[in-house]
């Protein structure tokens, strides 16, 4: 395949812009999600607001962020994404015991020891993967279960 370490267009010798990339696209396929079970996921970056921010601030005021996940064994399939949300001072206890959960058993199965967000990326761990149909986005993964050790 050919080396697209420039990015330009430009091969690295070169001076004048060329707009042909030698790729043969024949063989590619339709990313798809996968059928429910437990796949190997992998943390990927995150779904960031349209100023670039991770951490994001819902309409009702409640901060969250969104985690960006592929499973590295299934070649051809899509990418997706779970939405995490972060406490604020008045959260109701119950509420505040689902949201600690969510992030203990988010760290538990990556293997890390705090929520140090750039830690994750590259991450990876096992989860009970479903699949949904979406009525804005079509067919979707969803992570329905972290799995962490005992």
């Amino acid at each position: 395949m050919t080396d697209f370490t420039d990015f330009s267009g430009n091969d690295a010798a070169s001076t004048t812009e060329s707009t042909f990339i030698d790729l043969d696209t024949s063989d590619a396929r339709e990313p798809m999600c996968v059928e429910d079970g437990e796949y190997l996921i992998r943390v990927t970056g995150y779904r960031k607001d349209g100023d670039g921010n991770i951490i994001r601030t819902g309409s009702t005021g409640n901060k969250y962020f969104i985690m960006a996940f592929d499973i590295p064994d299934e070649e051809f399939s899509k990418g997706f994404s779970k939405i995490f949300s972060l406490p604020t001072p008045d959260t109701e206890p119950k509420r505040l015991n689902m949201i600690k959960w969510d992030l203990d058993c988010l760290k538990r199965c990556f293997g890390m020891v705090d929520l140090d967000l750039n830690g994750f990326i590259g991450k990876t761990g096992y989860a009970l993967v479903t699949k949904k149909n979406d009525p804005q986005y079509g067919e979707q993964n969803e992570v329905k279960k972290f799995i962490v050790g005992a």
